[in-house]
């Protein structure tokens, strides 16, 4: 790499950073006026590079197991997206915090409200009112604890 490409490079990285820290900031100011819809935003907005990365995971294999020459032109750049799923996982602490913890307040507008960020069967009250939905069965299974204990296990192995 000559030197004109580096500082290109050196220029764009810089600007994603600055463009980082201005959204985290907003995502901060976020929190505090709505949580609930913050973490429905970035639910929604994680699951867009996400979506790449295990993309370019499966694509990735499906070359490697089919071991043809058509993927030779973009294996590179699939691999390269497969290296973003560990950044991917760190970028799952937001969800994992939602999915643990409940909002302190459960009322709005002097009417009672579930109190979930995110999924509603989190909500042990919830889960309790809807069980033609979500059985008894399912308890464990959609509970935040299990589903971040999954979501670990699926980002180790």
């Amino acid at each position: 790499m000559n030197d004109q490409t580096r500082a290109r490079l050196d220029g764009i990285q810089r600007y994603a950073l600055f463009a980082g820290v201005i959204g985290l900031l907003f995502l901060i100011y976020g929190y505090t006026q709505d949580p609930h819809r913050v973490f429905q935003s970035y639910l929604f907005a994680y699951f867009i590079p996400l979506g790449f990365a295990l993309g370019s995971l499966g694509l990735t294999m499906i070359n490697y197991l089919t071991g043809g020459f058509w993927g030779l032109g973009a294996r590179r750049l699939f691999q390269a997206g497969i290296r973003t799923i560990p950044f991917m996982a760190l970028l799952f602490a937001p969800l994992a915090y939602a999915m643990l913890t409940q909002p302190h307040s459960a009322h709005e507008g002097g009417h009672e409200k579930y109190a979930f960020w995110i999924y509603p069967w989190t909500d042990a009250q919830f889960a309790l009112d809807n069980r033609t939905v979500y059985p008894a069965s399912k308890e464990f299974w959609l509970s935040g604890p299990f589903v971040v204990l999954r979501a670990a296990f699926y980002f180790l192995s």
